[in-house]
């Protein structure tokens, strides 16, 4: 039977130490691994760009170095060395397949296999599962016996933005860790030491507090994209642009649009709701157009394939039903609180 994927699949994975928002969940999870009272299947939930795969990564490297009394990998011994240089065969990555939005019940089962056996290397082993999601039915049924079950020192992280999607069969049987977003006071230094760019804020703010979306926008162009949008919307609004015009522009932008424009609704939600006087008809409008654009999103993770175009056009005749609105500047900043 072929083996599910290994991580790295054949690549160096380098020492994977926690980022400096993950501190204090790194250290009580290291106090348990050290008491050797570690729960057999964690699931990891959170917003995407916040390091949810990297802690997941650090857990393993921890796990997989010989070094059992340090805080941290040493990035030294044997266990270190072969993961870095890709041959260690006792961390596996189940993803979806390429071309596919699933992970299928053969790849489960090939998975819980491999757990079945002892470590190559005579530890721990360690699985992630990301998304978790992506799962079917069927591939989530058959995760099940391996988390009652588990062969010794085995541990299986799970990795998911969406964990409502997850089958509660599968969610009862894990340790359940949810990663808030990380404090502005946390991400704001780490972003700017390794972005070297003059829009760390602005980026960070652009992002909603999630300092690797904010790094990845740095390179890509990503913040003019989502001030065009906004741009574009208040044109919506001034019933100086067609919205049906709008909604075609934007079906050729992907998915990541819907994202800025849910972010969007929901910086305008938070400032009306403090307003002093509050419009109840408009803060319900903006609820329903926010659960509007989470349903878009949801049907496309589904695999159903829908039109981009007919979604933007529903979306955006909502929005144009909207009064003006007034906001200070496109996706600011989540406050620290949250």
């Amino acid at each position: 039977m072929k083996k599910p994927p290994l991580l790295p699949m054949a690549e160096p994975l380098p020492l994977q130490l926690p980022y400096p928002w993950q501190e204090s969940q790194w250290q009580s999870w290291d106090q348990r691994r050290q008491a050797q009272r570690l729960a057999h299947a964690v699931m990891i939930s959170g917003a995407e760009g916040i390091g949810k795969q990297r802690l997941a990564l650090s857990m393993a490297n921890r796990l997989l170095c010989l070094d059992l009394h340090g805080l941290y990998p040493c990035g030294r011994c044997k266990g270190c060395q072969l993961l870095a240089s890709g041959s260690h065969r006792d961390l596996y990555r189940l993803q979806p397949e390429p071309k596919s939005r699933f992970i299928k019940v053969d790849a489960v089962r090939e998975l819980s296999g491999a757990l079945a056996q002892s470590g190559q290397q005579g530890g721990w082993k360690v699985a992630i599962i990301e998304p978790a999601e992506a799962m079917n039915i069927a591939a989530a049924n058959a995760l099940l016996k391996t988390l009652e079950e588990p062969d010794g020192q085995t541990l299986i992280i799970l990795l998911s933005a969406r964990p409502s999607a997850v089958p509660a069969t599968v969610r009862s049987r894990c340790q359940k860790w949810v990663m808030p977003l990380p404090r502005r006071s946390e991400a704001l230094p780490w972003l700017q030491a390794v972005a070297n760019s003059a829009e760390c804020e602005q980026q960070l703010d652009a992002a909603a507090g999630r300092p690797l979306l904010a790094l990845q926008s740095v390179s890509s162009g990503e913040l003019a994209a989502r001030q065009q949008l906004h741009q574009q919307l208040q044109q919506v609004t001034a019933q100086t642009l067609s919205p049906l015009r709008l909604a075609e522009q934007l079906s050729r932008s992907g998915e990541p649009a819907l994202h800025w424009f849910k972010q969007l609704l929901e910086q305008l939600l938070r400032s009306q709701s403090l307003q002093p006087a509050i419009d109840r008809d408009t803060l319900l409008a903006l609820f329903a157009l926010r659960d509007s654009t989470t349903e878009a999103l949801s049907w496309l993770h589904s695999g159903n394939n829908p039109s981009l175009q007919s979604l933007w056009e529903t979306l955006l005749l909502s929005w144009l039903r909207l009064p003006p609105l007034q906001y200070s500047a496109p996706f600011s900043h989540v406050e620290e609180s949250r």
